[in-house]
């Protein structure tokens, strides 16, 4: 494995996918997570639980995190109405030139760093705290957001969200899978919620997968989702066109609320003169359901 993953970082095998997130209060895409995908050329496809770990243990974990860096902050230059999201490991703090690396490629790109959300998992507290604490201070200051990732899972602790500079929780997908048929998960989610809402942070679910996790996290006024629901990972440019596909469905929502503005003064009228003007209202509503990509025109009639 030593030697396939060297080969891969010398010959860049690695490519960046985005998953895209959608925002609760602006029923729209938000930001994009970015995920390592490694293709060898004659093993295919290597999953990131299969080689991430291992490039801990070995160091070359540095060198991973600085090329997703990199390709990220390049791909922002194309995409800049929203913000995107890169995973750093407990092992990339022990990097002293993990932050040079991130001021030299935001200022070769001119990159904002409000738009960059860096996310770390409990275990990069647990391992080295006051590293952690230090670089993460230094990140909040320069302007970047960070968020602890997949809370819950470990040794979570209170003084973690009083003392560290996170922006947002992310629910784990393990405790979002079984919300819609599982008590003591939904109990854990809506704790989890409670808990960041009462710090004045964000919450972050991953893993949505339907309808029934949607409208419930919907519900307890999570602010982001990301999962098959919304949408898989996508390469950048499939992200592009999936970006311009949300800005197109945006604009036949405008064009659609206009025409029923019309569509209602013309039936409006209509109906009244049918009921010789007597009290008879009608409602004209456009559901945009967002997710799902679909117009819903409902029409309520009342005496």
């Amino acid at each position: 494995m030593l030697g396939l993953l060297t080969e891969a970082i010398r010959e860049n095998q690695f490519v960046v996918y985005y998953q895209p997130k959608y925002s609760f209060i602006n029923s729209d895409v938000s930001g994009a997570e970015a995920l390592i995908r490694w293709y060898h050329p004659n093993y295919g496809f290597i999953p990131p639980d299969n080689f991430i770990p291992f490039a801990e243990k070995v160091d070359l974990i540095h060198s991973i995190t600085a090329m997703v860096i990199t390709t990220v902050f390049s791909f922002s230059q194309q995409v800049n109405s929203i913000s995107f999201s890169i995973n750093l490991s407990g092992k990339d703090f022990e990097n002293s030139t993990l932050l040079n690396h991130i001021d030299k490629m935001a200022e070769l790109y001119e990159v904002n760093p409000c738009r960059i959300i860096f996310e770390i998992t409990e275990s990069v507290m647990i391992t080295n705290p006051t590293l952690a604490l230090n670089n993460l201070t230094k990140l909040k200051e320069k302007g970047y957001k960070i968020h602890i990732d997949d809370f819950g899972t470990g040794y979570s602790s209170l003084n973690y969200l009083r003392e560290f500079p996170f922006d947002a929780i992310k629910l784990d997908r393990t405790f979002i899978s079984g919300i819609a048929y599982d008590a003591r998960d939904l109990s854990i989610v809506r704790s989890i919620v409670s808990l960041g809402k009462a710090f004045s942070l964000g919450i972050v679910a991953e893993g949505v997968e339907n309808n029934e996790q949607f409208e419930l996290l919907k519900n307890m006024n999570c602010d982001e989702f990301q999962g098959y629901y919304y949408s898989e990972p996508l390469s950048g440019d499939q992200l592009i066109d999936f970006l311009r596909g949300q800005k197109k469905i945006g604009l036949y929502a405008l064009f659609f609320h206009i025409l029923s503005f019309s569509l209602f003064n013309f039936i409006h009228s209509f109906v009244c003169i049918l009921h010789d003007s007597r009290a008879f209202s009608m409602n004209f509503l456009i559901i945009f359901n967002n997710p799902c990509r679909k117009i819903y025109v409902v029409f309520f009639f009342e005496n």
